[in-house]
């Protein structure tokens, strides 16, 4: 991970609200932040271990029931190949 990364990571972790604010803010949908979740997902045999920047975990407001996962990847530059690594 690169210094921008890094310095963008740790913006998030400072600052969630205001992160998760931005980035959800055109989908019409309203978020609470809870709490930064730990990841370690199971990777494939023969495959890159890949484990995600940060993990938030989101309540929504208008259905408080409902639970979201949002995953975050930092990167300084565009990888077109990104999401679906990380998927």
């Amino acid at each position: 991970m690169g210094a921008f990364d890094r310095a963008a990571k740790y913006a998030a972790q400072t600052e969630p609200i205001a992160v998760v604010d931005r980035l959800l803010r055109d989908t019409g949908h309203f978020f609470t932040f809870g709490s930064w979740c730990e990841s370690q997902p199971q990777s494939k045999p023969d495959d890159d271990e890949r484990i995600p920047d940060l993990v938030a975990s989101l309540d929504e407001v208008r259905v408080p029931p409902r639970k979201w996962l949002l995953v975050m990847e930092f990167q300084a530059q565009t990888d077109e190949s990104k999401l679906r690594v990380t998927l």
